[in-house]
């Protein structure tokens, strides 16, 4: 694996080549996968391999999948807090500097009656570089807070909790409620459908049995799991068995892991996603955001 390279696309292709080795009858030991998918890891994961190997005693394959995404989601969100801090104190450094500009501009600006008086006189013109109009600066510029209002939030980070957590998804701010969007996610270790007349086969759950872990950092209770069948734009069916009811997530989910284990193999491309099985083409949708493609139903 790559530090330069998104973890969870390596898992991916890591997940697709034991698929392609199951489809001509070798299938390697759990414990033997896991193992190597931990030697993988970047060389800036060597502590963190330690860990894996010795903390947690032996998991599956999925459980060290957990793991690995837990990591990286924590050392993204830490990235992102660094580079806040030295933001910060960047505009502090510029602020304080600033204000030492205007003591010296106020010292300068004193009348100094030594001085021969000249005949000609010069100001600056303000200019703002946000609206480009004259008369004031960009600090001063009520477009600038305009501007600022107006950009649109930054995804969230998929994240898969730990052994009593069995599913990832997607922060909530992130999702969108359209009841026939289905979100295929490389994250995710479920299929979920918020929907219980989207099942043609349903098994209810005693309540707290299950639970899936949200994005807003708490977790929410299975209702019961079955089978939904999906009519794709193309014509073509899916069909996804032991999906999740979660009323209270706010749009449904593809597994793309799970996809793989029942033959389907997934490719992810510059602005769509294409799934084709036994070489026939299935389906392929538009990317709405980094991570996650969507799947539009008839």
């Amino acid at each position: 694996m790559k530090d330069d390279k998104d973890i969870k696309a390596q898992i991916h292709e890591y997940q697709t080549l034991l698929e392609d080795l199951k489809g001509v009858q070798i299938e390697l030991p759990e414990p033997f996968v896991a193992g190597i998918l931990i030697e993988k890891l970047p060389e800036s994961w060597k502590d963190y391999k330690r860990d894996l190997k010795h903390k947690f005693g032996p998991m599956s394959l999925n459980e060290v999948i957990t793991h690995i995404i837990i990591e990286d989601t924590n050392r993204r969100e830490g990235s992102k807090a660094q580079i806040m801090q030295y933001t910060s104190n960047a505009n502090l450094v510029e602020t304080q500097n600033k204000r030492r500009y205007n003591n010296n501009n106020e010292d300068n600006n004193k009348p100094n009656y030594n001085k021969p008086k000249s005949n000609t006189s010069f100001k600056k013109e303000k200019h703002c570089y946000v609206c480009g109009k004259p008369g004031h600066f960009a600090a001063q510029c009520r477009k600038r807070a305009t501007m600022r209002n107006n950009k649109p939030p930054r995804p969230s980070a998929n994240l898969v909790q730990d052994d009593d957590v069995i599913a990832a998804v997607v922060s909530q701010t992130c999702l969108v409620s359209d009841v026939n969007e289905w979100v295929v996610d490389s994250g995710a270790t479920k299929h979920i459908c918020k929907n219980k007349s989207a099942f043609s086969s349903y098994t209810p759950i005693g309540d707290g049995e299950e639970q899936v872990y949200l994005g807003d950092s708490h977790t929410t209770k299975v209702h019961g799991k079955g089978k939904v069948v999906l009519k794709l734009t193309s014509g073509k069916t899916l069909s996804l068995n032991d999906v999740l009811h979660v009323p209270e997530i706010r749009t449904n989910l593809v597994s793309v892991s799970l996809l793989g284990k029942a033959g389907v193999k997934v490719s992810f491309e510059s602005d769509k996603i294409v799934m084709t099985k036994i070489m026939s083409l299935w389906e392929k949708a538009i990317v709405i955001r980094d991570c996650l493609f969507s799947v539009f139903l008839k």
